[in-house]
C-alpha cells in the first residue's frame, strides 16, 4: 500500500496485530545522507521478537519488536521510525526523510494502522 502524501510525513506508526510465525510487516522509507547530497529507498521489516537489528540485504534491515500484550494473543506495535532508521541505516550515515509505502506478508490480523508525526522538542 503506498502511503498518501499526509501520511508519508509521519514519524510514528501503531498498529496491533496478530501475526503468524511467517508474518512480516514491511515500511519502505526515503532516506537522505546528513548532508544532504543523497538519498535511497530502503526497507525496514518488522518482525515478533527480541533479536537485535540485522542486516538482511542491502537495502533491507529486519528489526524484531515484543510490542505491547493485549488481548487474544494481539500485539500493539508502536514503531519510531527514525529510531529504527538510526539503529540500522543510521550506522551508515542515513537519516530519515520520510514514509513511502506499507507491505504485509504472511499471514495475519491487524486493526487499522495510524500514522502519527510527533515533533521533537
Amino acid at each position: 500500500m503506498t502511503v498518501a502524501q499526509s501520511g508519508s510525513l509521519c514519524n510514528f506508526v501503531e498498529l496491533a496485530s496478530k501475526l503468524s510465525k511467517d508474518g512480516v510487516i514491511y515500511l519502505k522509507v526515503k532516506v537522505r545522507s546528513r548532508d544532504l547530497s543523497k538519498s535511497a529507498e530502503v526497507w525496514l521489516a518488522h518482525v515478533i521478537g527480541n533479536d537485535q537489528p540485522k542486516r538482511v540485504a542491502p537495502n533491507e534491515w529486519r528489526i524484531s519488536t515484543a510490542g505491547e500484550v493485549l488481548d487474544n494473543e494481539w500485539l500493539l506495535l508502536k514503531l519510531s521510525i527514525p529510531d529504527e532508521v538510526q539503529n540500522t541505516f543510521g550506522r551508515e550515515g542515513w537519516v530519515y526523510q520520510n514514509l513511502l509505502t506499507v507491505r504485509l506478508r504472511g499471514t495475519m490480523s491487524i486493526s487499522p494502522i495510524t500514522f502519527y508525526r510527533i515533533m521533537s522538542e
